[in-house]
């Protein structure tokens, strides 16, 4: 079993790594009161006929806990890549302008 050790520092390498492992994106937030299932799921893909790729359960809790990491959940699989793209490109950005200032 794998386990997640958030209390190493960041690699924004090994962070793109483990966005490009995991299930293709975009991710959905669904909750089902009638069967008490609430999941995250690929959307649309259709892999085992009901439409959607079934990613992983959120446990019912108390309140409004389990709606809340069921959308964090679904919306980082594209927020996560997004956000490392665009620090790559500020920090190529920055690197430009640092060149620039250098050489006048």
């Amino acid at each position: 079993m794998v386990v997640s050790d958030m209390s190493e520092k960041r690699d924004i390498q090994a962070d793109r790594a483990m966005c490009e492992a995991a299930t293709k994106g975009p991710w959905k937030y669904v909750a089902h009161p009638i069967f008490g299932e609430n999941s995250v799921r690929q959307d649309p893909v259709d892999w085992n006929g009901m439409g959607y790729q079934h990613i992983c359960v959120v446990p019912a809790a108390k309140g409004t806990f389990h709606e809340a990491n069921g959308r964090f959940i679904a919306e980082s699989r594209t927020a996560l890549p997004y956000y490392i793209e665009l620090c790559e490109k500020q920090e190529i950005a920055i690197g430009l302008r640092e060149s620039e200032l250098k050489a006048a």
